[in-house]
């Protein structure tokens, strides 16, 4: 198990309107907010068409993955999550889940696929950003599929550990003095 201990420093949350490509919506607002990685929650809304993978079983150790599955709309978004992250080379990529209901009322679900998911009404979603961690998906060698690798930020660790900057004026308050406000 990888595993990197992270505070959210700043969310950003998202509407994509109609007929917007939802991956390529959700890079472009990312970009205009100076983000370079982030966790996407939740994810609620709904799309005209849904494009994804499934995982259909292993050859010699290697995840295979279905054919692209397209599933037309309408198609509800009843919940997904994901990682804005960085590829091999350095690349943003999304890397999104979604759990849907079809107009038939079956549910279905699984890897979104970057291009050809146009939003129907709307798409809700928030990106975390977090500090303390790098989230960087590479292949791995015994999966053959890039996952993701979530490197600490050694530069990021007193703000994990308690060693927190004083805002304000840098003083303490007395021991004993009221809070300010009437908090107790």
């Amino acid at each position: 198990m990888e595993h990197a201990e992270a505070v959210i420093r700043k969310a950003l949350v998202v509407r994509a309107a109609p007929g917007e490509d939802l991956v390529p919506a959700l890079m472009e607002a990312a970009s205009a907010a100076h983000i370079r990685e982030a966790l996407i929650s939740p994810v609620l809304g709904s799309l005209e068409r849904l494009r994804l993978v499934l995982p259909v079983g292993r050859e010699e150790g290697r995840i295979l993955f279905s054919d692209p599955i397209e599933h037309e709309g309408p198609v509800e978004i009843v919940g997904g999550g994901g990682f804005l992250c960085r590829n091999e080379e350095g690349e943003p990529e999304v890397h999104l889940h979604l759990v849907v209901c079809l107009a038939s009322g079956e549910l279905a679900g699984g890897h979104v696929l970057p291009h050809g998911n146009p939003v129907l009404a709307t798409v809700e979603c928030g990106l975390l950003v977090p500090a303390g961690v790098h989230l960087v998906r590479r292949r791995d060698p015994l999966l053959g599929v890039p996952v993701l690798h979530p490197e600490p930020r050694p530069s990021l660790t007193h703000a994990l550990h308690g060693h927190h900057h004083r805002g304000g004026s840098g003083r303490t308050r007395r021991r004993g003095a009221p809070l300010p406000h009437g908090l107790p």
